[in-house]
């Protein structure tokens, strides 16, 4: 992988990542999320948070996607693991 000074547009570095650290997702019916991300995508189901989310895993992360009940659906947050948090100093 090429380092952070390396890759730059137009003039500025760009921040670089290890991987996709988890996605959160609100979604309106949990236990219809359940059986669809269960059932159908395979992720393994780890517990229910404290404030009623679900989280799932699809790695030897502890989780890696987070389900909030929510009256509408969408995208919540995304977390990315960076190559390097040093790319931020000063």
């Amino acid at each position: 992988m090429a380092s952070a000074q390396s890759c730059v547009a137009s003039g500025v570095a760009l921040i670089r990542y290890k991987k996709l650290g988890y996605v959160e997702l609100n979604v309106t019916d949990l236990a219809r999320a359940r059986q669809f991300y269960e059932g159908m995508v395979g992720l393994q189901y780890v517990a229910r948070g404290s404030e009623g989310e679900d989280l799932y895993r699809c790695s030897n992360d502890h989780h890696s996607i987070v389900l909030h009940p929510s009256p509408q659906a969408g995208l919540k947050r995304v977390g990315l693991m960076l190559e390097d948090a040093n790319q931020f100093a000063p």
